[in-house]
């Protein structure tokens, strides 16, 4: 039998506050009752870390309506822990002006992952125009954001740039732009210029007046005439009381020597662009004058001159290759 004097058991009352997995454990003696005593020590998770590149968007100067070429936005997940992703939206002064074309990013991203969200500016008035996109999730920092801006302008240039490609030296090719006014207030032309670092290659002539008005537009000729070989590069500034002026549209173009045939036609073998040449004076008789003279790129770095205007086509070892006639 137990002995009414046996010391009883006792009670060691537990209680259990969670609020994270980890969890520090000891057994200290309570030097009073010399009860054993269980000690918890709660720590509060930490949230992952995320990086956000780049810190802005600029996108520049955009007509009405018109939608800009989208730029993109890094969301990496620099941390241990996997990230929760509540929200991705475009907040600010003129959030409707700038659009999420395209993301990768979904409710989740692992550690040491990253997703990317595509942005796009279709300003809905002249003037600057401001928003920020906004990453919500639980890393630290949140929300992370950044800063968009552009500016919104009546004046439309069509096409965005001119590219003349390879035009034979002393001769020239025209191209056209469009200046429309897509606002609803009339806006003064003040002048139009080239510049650039090869302005003298180009030259423009407009039929646009001192003002245009709401909706209607006026047409600038932009020629290129090389005198020098090699790339050309140069800019035309319309400037004008709308937004955004200046308004700009890049040129460029490539100025060649001319040359005549040299009896070689140039074809592709093995793969494209593979340069070879074989003899065909029939098609490229020899001393005649190149009539579009060009520049075929070869896989192997070296190129070869060649006229777009006149084709061959050789017979090689039992197979026949189309090409172009060379020229020198």
């Amino acid at each position: 039998m137990r002995s009414a004097c046996a010391a009883r058991p006792r009670r060691v009352a537990l209680a259990f506050l969670v609020f994270s997995t980890v969890l520090v454990m000891g057994l200290p003696t309570d030097s009073a009752s010399q009860a054993p005593r269980l000690t918890f020590a709660i720590m509060s998770p930490l949230a992952t870390t995320v990086t956000v590149s780049p810190a802005s968007l600029m996108f520049g100067t955009r007509a009405l309506g018109t939608a800009s070429a989208a730029k993109t936005v890094t969301l990496e997940n620099t941390g241990t822990t996997a990230l929760t992703i509540s929200s991705i939206d475009v907040g600010g002064t003129n959030p409707k002006d700038f659009l999420i074309s395209a993301t990768t990013c979904g409710t989740s991203l692992l550690a040491g992952a990253s997703c990317t969200v595509k942005v796009k500016f279709m300003p809905t008035e002249d003037g600057t125009r401001s928003a920020v996109l906004s990453f919500t999730d639980d890393g630290v920092g949140s929300p992370q954001q950044v800063t968009l801006s552009g500016v919104g302008t009546t004046a439309k240039l069509t096409p965005a740039s001119l590219s003349f490609g390879d035009v034979v030296l002393n001769r020239s090719l025209t191209k056209s732009v469009t200046l429309a006014n897509v606002g609803t207030t009339t806006f003064t032309i003040s002048g139009m210029t080239i510049t650039g670092t090869n302005a003298s290659e180009f030259s423009q002539t407009n039929n646009c007046g001192p003002s245009l008005a709401p909706g209607a537009s006026c047409k600038i000729d932009v020629t290129f005439e090389p005198t020098v070989q090699g790339k050309s590069k140069a800019v035309l500034k319309v400037s004008d009381s709308a937004a955004g002026s200046p308004q700009n549209v890049p040129l460029s173009g490539i100025g060649i020597t001319g040359g005549t045939l040299t009896g070689y036609c140039v074809y592709s073998s093995l793969s494209p662009n593979f340069c070879s040449t074989a003899l065909d004076t029939p098609q490229c008789p020899p001393g005649r004058p190149a009539i579009d003279p060009s520049f075929e790129i070869c896989t192997t770095g070296q190129y070869f001159q060649v006229d777009k205007a006149r084709s061959c086509s050789v017979v090689v070892n039992g197979r026949r290759f189309n090409g172009l006639c060379q020229y020198q």
